[in-house]
Formats: C-alpha cells, structure tokens, sequence
C-alpha cells in the first residue's frame, strides 16, 4: 500500500466525517420539516443513487457488474440491505425521537463495533500507540457541548441497531472493494438500498404518494442529499485503500463537526470541555494517522526468514499437460475479472474444464497484452522459438534459469517498444525502474506487479498493498480440503515502515472452483499449489516454490529502493 494512497484514504475519510458532522446536525432540521422520516429518506437515498449511477455510466463501471462472480453480486446485495436500507431507516425514524448530538454520539460507536469486528473477520492490525489514539478520540466524545445524557429511549435503540448494521456493512464493503471500485459499490449500496426502502413503503401503505413538500421542504431534501452523496462516495474510497478500522475511526471527528454547529446555532454556548473534546479529538486522530505504517506486524524484508520449503518431503512433478494450458490456468485468474487479456474467461475456462488446447487457447493467450510479450521476449532471449513452449511458461510465472540469461540492455528496449511502459509510466518514473535492470531485475512476474507500481491491463491505475498480494503469484501449502474449498498456508505481502516484505506464514482460503467448474485433480493436504488472483492455478514442486520465493523477494527488495 503506497504512501500516496493512505493519503488519499485519509483525506477522503476526514472529508467523509466533515460531510456526516454537518449532515447529521441539518437532517435533524430535515427530518423535522419533511414530517415523515422513512419517506424522506427513502427520497433523500433515491436522489442519491440517481446520482451514483450517473457516475457508475460516465466513468463506464459497467464491465465490473458483467463480470462480477455469484459472490460478488451477495456481498453487492448484503450492502445494499444491511447498509443501504434498514439501517437508514432505523437512523432517520430515532432520529426525529432524539437529539442530534446524542445521535451523533451513538452513531460515532461505529468504529468501536468495527474494530469488534474486522479484527477478527478482516485480521486487521492496531499498534499499542493506536489504540492510544482511538481511547482518545473515544474519551473526546464524553465532553461534547450539550449533551445531558442518554434518555435510553426507542429512538436511541434504533440509532444503536444502525449503527451495528453499518459496522457489518463495513466488513462486507471491505471485502467488495477488493476486486470493485468504491463507484461501483457504492452505487449499488444505494440503489438496492432505495429500492428495498421503496418496497418497506409499499408493503405498509399500499402505495407510495409522494407529499407536495414545499420549497423549503425540498431545499432541505436536496441539500441533505447532496452531502449523502460526498458522504458515500468518500467513505468507499477511503475504505477500498485503507483498513477498515482506520477508516471508520477517522469517521468520528464528524461529533466534533456536529458539536460545533450545535453550539454555534443551538446552545449558543462554548464551555471548556469543548476545548478539552477538541484536544483529545485532534490528539487522537493525529496518533493514529502519523502511526498509520505501523499497522501491519512482522519483519523488515531483510530479516525475512525463508520458509523452508526444502525440508519438506519431495512431491514428485506433476507433468503438466503443455504450456499453452498451463499458462491458461495463471491467466484465468485476472481474465475473469477483467483485469487482462479478452473478454474470453468462459472460453479459457472451457478448455481447462476439459484438459486440451489448441490454436485456438493460444490465440486468446496471445491477447494478454502484457503477458504474451514477455513470453516471447524470454524465447527469443533463449533462442526458443515457441513462446508457449513450458519452460517459457515456467519462467515467466514461477521462475527458472532461462531467466538468468537475459540481457540487460535487450530488456531495457523489451521495456519500452514491447511493453511501453515509459509511456505508461512516464519517463521520470521509468528511469527508477531501468535502473532496477543492472541490479538483477528480470522478466518474472513478480518484476512486473512489485516494481511497475501501476497496472498495466485493462485498469491503467496504481497498486493497491491487496491488489499487489494478488496480483502477484503466491504458494502455499495445502492443510485442509474442503470440496471446493481449499485452505493454505500461505506468506501474505505485508507493508510496514515504508517497506514491503512477506509476513508470517497465515491461512487464505481458496475456491477452487469459481464460476467454472474446473479443479486440480487429486488435490491433498500437504500439496503444494501456486496461487494468482485467489484461484489455485497447479501443484508445484518444493523446487519450484523455492524459485517462486527467491524471485519474489528480489523483486521485493528492489521494490524497497524506489518505494
């Protein structure tokens, strides 16, 4: 995760609690005006989702829905009901039962159930100088102006029981946002939200009667919708770059916001605890974004400690098919979700499924625009004449001696004409990766995703630290089957002090059979398997994870030179 998106996260999560402050202390009045609070917000959402879905079509987010798998299109709906719906619902209707600051208060629990929650399920991480920040901003919401106590009322149980649910909506977000972008998950949250909220309407009144609401009543209506709309957006991108826990405890200084329009419109009173709130509020959040790198547990990448794949015993090669179907199975991966190559992945998956290949599976390969040429370029630096042939396959994905032979020089040019990543880059940019060329760099995949920071397939846009860790293929051994479900154990990419490294070895769960219907065969417990894009791609040899790893961590240490 590269220094330029925390802080892109950070600002998009600050800017996201200003929004929610203000928003919270104006709906208060909104709700008050418009009467009838689930209408109103089931208007306020709708206006939103027209909005989001404008954005989702002007930015074309269309192909991540046509390529979404059965899982991706749950979670897309379990957000859209378990935080696009109910929850408002909840929140709206306590809100016009209770006070705005009290409110505000419940509602900046979030991120205590948050962090309830994905350290368990997302297996994030806090330092102990964190959790003094998040005591501080917690200890801040104790001294906001105006507040008198909770009245332990039904509005404030509502407002609990959304803020709950959004807490889970975060943890299912989190895991969305991995392979779509915020745009999309967030147009989806509020489009499947308004409409489960437009159904609710129907069921308890028979039909939905818009009231003629007055220029003051819509006034309220679309300004309120305007800063839901920053809102959401801003979270979900904060959210897809940052830690969960992070995020949603940035998302509490919004008390603040609401604590100081209260005062300044409400009780025209400032006491010293307000200054003391401000303190601790400030304090903390500096705590926890300056120690923002510390959050991942493990070591440097020069003290990585080599898992001992030699000491293992010997599992016999596996005699895979040819080439061509090999590199398939490493292809299919990011081909589904439409990462690289052609709009095709039924078709590769067809020929998985039935163990065979042809002319055609390689014409498909051959429109793997970043893939294909450094196929050929380790041929041709080999003087073999089939870029498909396995040992080229072999090289490229998990790493062989063919690599050593390339020459520098003939890879610097390879960079530019075949591949063109200066243009994509841009040359000042390009310079720091040339100079990784007489430091051992070579064509292994793994060169490609840590070293070229930026994609370059369908999505031109930077390394996320989860987009790196799948993009990049990874091994593990196998300690339970499952069906279709597969455990490993596995060395996640980690990020710490500016650095990156595998950290200690950690299980992953694999769905071997996705969308296609295709398996390794015989699969056991104790296997060995590479892993690209979450999809187990074969079963390797200790030798051959033993290449994997020490290509990976060279490109890792010269990833650290220029991060």
């Amino acid at each position: 995760m590269s220094n330029k998106s925390i802080r892109f996260a950070t600002i998009c999560a600050l800017a996201a609690a200003v929004i929610s402050g203000t928003n919270n202390f104006l709906t208060k009045i909104a709700v008050t005006a418009v009467k009838e609070p689930i209408l109103f917000t089931t208007l306020k959402n709708s206006l939103v989702a027209v909005l989001l879905v404008g954005l989702f079509l002007l930015f074309k987010k269309w192909p991540e829905i046509r390529s979404a798998t059965k899982s991706q299109f749950i979670k897309l709906f379990a957000i859209g009901a378990i935080g696009g719906s109910l929850p408002f619902a909840l929140f709206f209707t306590g809100l016009s039962k209770t006070s705005a600051i009290n409110a505000a208060l419940i509602h900046k629990t979030l991120f205590i159930w948050v962090l309830i929650f994905a350290i368990p399920i997302l297996k994030e991480r806090m330092n102990k100088l964190q959790w003094l920040g998040v005591g501080a901003v917690f200890a801040a919401n104790l001294f906001v102006g105006g507040f008198t106590g909770f009245k332990y009322n039904s509005g404030e149980l509502m407002i609990l029981g959304a803020t709950i649910l959004w807490a889970i909506e975060n943890i299912i977000a989190k895991k969305a946002l991995r392979d779509l972008s915020a745009i999309t998950v967030a147009a989806a949250r509020m489009t499947l939200g308004s409409l489960l909220l437009l159904l609710f309407l129907i069921l308890r009144n028979g039909a939905v009667i818009l009231p003629a609401l007055n220029p003051s009543q819509w006034g309220w209506t679309l300004l309120t919708s305007a800063l839901l709309f920053g809102y959401v957006l801003g979270w979900y991108s904060a959210l897809k770059y940052a830690p969960a826990t992070y995020v949603a405890t940035l998302l509490v200084p919004a008390t603040l916001i609401t604590n100081i329009l209260s005062v300044i419109f409400v009780t025209h009173s400032f006491a010293a605890k307000e200054f003391v709130s401000a303190f601790l509020f400030v304090t903390g959040i500096y705590l926890i974004i300056s120690l923002m790198r510390k959050t991942e547990s493990g070591n440097p990448v020069n003290e990585i400690r080599p898992v001992a794949f030699k000491t293992l015993p010997a599992i016999p090669e596996t005699g895979f098919m040819d080439g061509v179907l090999r590199c398939s199975r490493y292809a299919f991966g990011p081909n589904r979700l439409h990462y690289c190559g052609p709009d095709a992945n039924q078709e590769i998956a067809s020929y998985i499924n039935e163990g065979v290949s042809d002319p055609g599976l390689a014409h498909l390969l051959k429109q793997f625009q970043t893939m294909y040429p450094y196929l050929q370029h380790i041929a041709e630096a080999n003087s073999i004449s089939n870029p498909f042939e396995e040992r080229v396959v072999e090289a490229y994905w998990i790493g062989n001696d063919l690599l050593e032979n390339i020459k520098t020089k003939k890879f610097y040019h390879h960079l530019v004409e075949g591949q063109q990543i200066k243009k994509k880059v841009g040359a000042k940019s390009f310079e720091l990766i040339a100079e990784k060329l007489e430091q051992g760099a070579v064509p292994h995949h793994s060169f490609h995703v840590l070293d070229i920071w930026k994609r370059t397939g369908h999505l031109e846009r930077e390394h996320t630290l989860e987009s790196m860790d799948e993009c990049r293929v990874s091994w593990g051994r196998v300690v339970k089957v499952d069906g279709p479900l597969i455990i490993v154990l596995t060395r996640p990419l980690r990020y710490i002090q500016g650095k990156l490294f595998l950290g200690e070895p950690a299980q992953k769960k694999l769905t071997r059979r996705l969308e296609s219907t295709y398996d390794i065969e015989q699969i056991n417990v104790g296997d060995l398997v590479s892993i690209h894009w979450s999809v187990p791609c074969e079963i390797i040899t200790p030798r051959q994870a033993a290449m994997l790893e020490k290509y990976t961590l060279r490109h890792l240490e010269l990833a650290n030179q220029t991060i």
